[in-house]
This record gives C-alpha cells, structure tokens and sequence, in this order.
C-alpha cells in the first residue's frame, strides 16, 4: 500500500515537471521567433548618412562693393591748436550745438579746466533735479504730519487730554526743524551751483580770445573721421559718372586721416551730415538689375557692421552694356555709417526661413516640378521617403514644406538617398 502511493506522487511530479518544460519551450520558440530575425536583419543592416532637420535661412541676394555718399560740410582750425570734442561720434545734434573747440596749445590746461567745472555743474544740475523731487515729496509728507499733530492738539484739547499736548508739541518742532534741513539742502546745491557757473564764467573770460568754437547751423550728425575725398563723394556729381568713372572713385584709399586732438590752421577736423537720408552706389551687372527691378524694394545686409538696411527707393544710373550703377537711398541706421565711405554688402532680394535640408538629399530634382520630389525621413526604424515641396534653393540647400505633414522638425533624414531603399530598417 505504501509502494502504490508512493508511485501516485512520483507521477504526478513527473507529470508537472513535463508541463512546465513544455511551457519553457513554447515560450523559447515565441521568443527566438520575434526576436532573431530582428537581430538577423539589424545586424546585416547597412547604416545610411543621416541629418537632422532644422529651422534655416536661404537668401536670394547679391554681394558687391559699394560707396556711402551723403551730404557732408567740413570745418577748418582757424589757428594751430588743439580740440575738444563737443559730441560722440555718429550723434545727431541741432542747430547751435557746439561740436568742436579749439584752443591754443598754451591754455590747453585752463580749457581743460575749464571743462571740468562745466561738466561738474551739469552734474550738479541733473543731481539737483532728482534731489529736488525727492525733497519736494518729503516735504509734503512733513507738513501734512504737522498739520496732523495740530488737528491731534484741538482734540486733547477738547477732550481734557493735557497730558499728551506737549509729546505732540515735541513732534511738531521735530518735523520743523527737518523741513528746515530740507530748504537749506536745497538752497545749499543751489548756491554751490551757482559759484560754479561764476568761475566757470570767469576761468573762460580770462581766455576768450583764445578759444574757437565751431557752431552748427543746422541740425545734422557730427563725425570726426576725416578721409579727404568728401569732395568727390557728392551724390549729385557721382549720379552722372561712367562705369569707369565710378570704378575710380571705388579704388581709392579712404582711410581716416584724423589722428589725435592736434590740428593745423585751414586743415579740416570735424565735418557735419545732413538730410535724412544717405544714398548706396554699386555697380550690378545688367541680369542681377533685372532682379532688382522686377523686385522693386531691396535690403542692404552689411555683415562686418552687423547692420541690415531696407530701401527707401533705387535708383539707376549709366551703364556699359553689362553693368549698371545701381543707387539704393536709405533712411535709417544713418550714425552707423557716419564714418564709413566703403562697404562690403550683400543686396537682397528676398529671404525664406523654414525646414533646411541639403539640396542632395532630395529626389527626382530633374524632374522637379513635374514629379514630385521626395525626402527620406526616418521613422521609427525605418527609411519613408515622403513627398516635399521645394520653397525655394540656392546651389547646396532647400527650404522644403511637406504638404501632408509627415515630415517635421528635429526629424531625421538620409542625405545621400541613392544609397538606400524604402524601408530599409537604419540601425
């Protein structure tokens, strides 16, 4: 009896021990069927040069050299000397500012005084203004608190409170006396400012003669940079020159001369712009004018300068046959290019931002726009080559749309499509 179960149990053991290996091997086989091929085909897998999408700039635009002509008076040291700047470079003045002082070089020290004491009673002055509104709303705050403490005196008053008049009366000769050092503070920077402008006054007097201002007559922007072709530069003759003419003007050095605050009898030192506009002069071959015109407005990018100028209007001039004088009027960024006669630029014609890809990783671009072109992007895996539309390209990009969407920033894409089929599994 004991033998039977004893072979009962081992049976059934035998018989679990069976199941469970059973259940390992369909598991095995699940597993080595879903994965392996997935290994076998990674593994044998070829891996294709991938880009990842961005947001870019393609530019339809033409670069050239060119001159900056604008309307310039220049004025001369009526004696040797030395000047004082009256104004930074590039700024706009108005008319009656000083924008230059000469001195003979014997009373250099005194002007130099001289300009201390005024540059101290301007900030005296500024001071005194900020002060004096600060102050002016202290004082308000003070009387009001002593009519407060008046208003609290008729009340103790009234209410039999005798004790508490004279902690009020306290507060009221409190508040006094600090309306006092208010007043005198303010009277105090006054007369400082005061005795200031009469030494300055005196200190100038005593060396009057010596001393030349130069004046605007009108308003413009002052510049200090020199470069002695200010009169060739003149809008009004340069509108009338030949190609040759004007490729002239194009060679010369226009370096600035002014170097230091020394200057000479009848030679020029500060110079004055006016109008509100300066005109830009290049020469374009005759296809790139073409461009221009049928365009109408333009920007002028001047990388060096970190400037991008839009046209107010353009221009044209003589031409050879191949090339034309192009004059493109500008009104703005006028003090960035106070002191520039020479400049390298890029005109544009039009601009496009958007998905920017290589030009190569595009499909079927012979046949473009009669078939269509296509990306291959990657998704998941796998190589999709979708459709795009080219907005526009220069020789090595394209900004692209896809008109169903499937192609997105931050995706990737192949860049050499030639080398892999739709589908094909990237590692």
């Amino acid at each position: 009896m004991p033998n039977q179960i004893n072979k009962r149990k081992n049976f059934r053991r035998y018989l679990i021990v069976k199941r469970i290996k059973k259940i390992i091997s369909i598991l095995v086989i699940i597993f080595l069927c879903i994965y392996i091929p997935t290994i076998i085909i990674l593994a044998t897998s070829s891996k294709p040069d991938l880009d990842m999408l961005h947001n870019g700039e393609i530019k339809d635009s033409i670069k050239a050299e060119g001159l900056v002509l604008k309307e310039e008076q220049l004025f001369t040291a009526s004696f040797n000397g030395l000047f004082a700047k009256g104004a930074s470079e590039g700024e706009k003045v108005p008319a009656g500012y000083t924008i230059a002082s000469i001195v003979q070089k014997d009373y250099i020290d005194l002007f130099n005084q001289l300009e201390s004491l005024k540059k101290e009673i301007l900030l005296r002055k500024q001071s005194g203004e900020i002060n004096s509104g600060i102050f002016t709303r202290d004082l308000k705050e003070v009387e009001e608190s002593i009519k407060q403490n008046v208003v609290e005196i008729t009340k103790a008053i009234y209410q039999d409170r005798l004790g508490d008049i004279d902690e009020y009366l306290r507060q009221i000769s409190r508040y006094q006396q600090f309306r006092n050092d208010i007043i005198y503070g303010l009277s105090s920077n006054d007369i400082y400012v005061e005795d200031l402008e009469n030494q300055a006054k005196t200190l100038e007097a005593s060396f009057k003669s010596q001393i030349d201002d130069i004046v605007t007559e009108k308003p413009g922007i002052v510049t200090y940079n020199i470069d002695g072709f200010e009169d060739q530069y003149i809008i009004g003759d340069v509108i009338n020159y030949s190609i040759d003419e004007f490729s002239q003007l194009l060679s010369n050095k226009t370096d600035n001369k002014n170097e230091g605050n020394e200057i000479i009898a009848g030679k020029p030192f500060v110079k004055m712009i006016y109008g509100n506009s300066y005109t830009l002069a290049f020469i374009i071959s005759n296809d790139d004018v073409r461009r221009i015109q049928s365009k109408g407005t333009v920007s002028v990018s001047i990388e060096k300068l970190n400037l991008s100028i839009k046209s107010k209007n353009i221009t044209y001039g003589n031409s050879d046959g191949e090339n034309t004088i192009v004059f493109i009027e500008i009104d703005s960024k006028l003090n960035d290019l106070s002191s520039v006669r020479k400049i390298s630029a890029e005109i544009v014609l039009s601009e496009y931002y958007g998905l920017k890809v290589q030009l190569s990783a595009l499909t079927n671009l012979d046949a473009y726009p009669y078939q269509n072109t296509q990306l291959g992007v990657v998704k998941g895996n796998w190589v999709s080559f979708v459709d795009v539309e080219i907005v526009v390209n220069d020789d090595t990009y394209a900004i692209i749309e896809s008109t169903e969407k499937e192609v997105s920033l931050y995706d990737y894409y192949v860049r050499k499509p030639e080398k892999v089929t739709e589908g094909q599994i990237v590692k």
